[in-house]
């Protein structure tokens, strides 16, 4: 029987595809609880898989995959992204769910690990994204959507995607140019 890889107290009940990590119900429901978590089960079907076919609950603000539990002044994160942003709230939380933060930090490598062969299996590019490049301007919500306006520095260019950044679309002015980003002068 194989421990659940985040809170190691209960039986893994359903894994990731590549079988790096798994998960008890538990976790499984505070991590994705947009997943049905009892047919995914049964059906031994891979998280990534499961989540694929699920509406987010409350994402994150940053993967857009996994359900929000870190609450901070500039934005709702995920443990897994809280815990690689630094916040001291992720070690909080995870104290307060009998983790402790080396574990959690465990947590955190083997999910990336899966994530980068997710990545790779897709035809992805595998190396290291520029975070310096690409910058998140806004948020919206839109009739229980949410939408984003994200800047690539390097063009000045603004593009509206969502939180699973499945597709970019440019933000066009009137005559159909490209917008381009301009400070706010202080």
């Amino acid at each position: 029987m194989e421990m659940c890889s985040q809170c190691r107290q209960r039986a893994a009940v359903i894994f990731s595809r590549a079988h790096e990590y798994g998960l008890c119900r538990e976790c499984a429901w505070l991590l994705y609880p947009q997943i049905d978590i009892q047919l995914a089960e049964t059906e031994q079907t891979a998280i990534e898989d499961a989540r694929a076919h699920a509406e987010p609950y409350e994402s994150c603000r940053i993967c857009g995959v996994r359900s929000s539990q870190v609450h901070t002044d500039d934005g709702r994160y995920c443990i897994v992204c809280a815990k690689r942003l630094k916040l001291p709230q992720a070690d909080k939380f995870a104290a307060r769910m009998g983790i402790a933060a080396d574990d959690l930090a465990d947590f955190v490598q083997k999910v990336d690990a899966a994530e980068q062969t997710e990545q790779d299996t897709d035809g992805a590019f595998s190396g290291q994204a520029d975070a310096a490049r690409f910058r998140l301007l806004n948020r919206y919500d839109v009739d229980g959507r949410t939408l984003l306006i994200v800047l690539d520095a390097e063009t000045g260019i603004q593009y509206l995607t969502n939180p699973q950044f499945s597709g970019f679309s440019p933000l066009l002015d009137s005559e159909g140019r490209p917008m381009l980003y301009q400070a706010a002068d202080n």
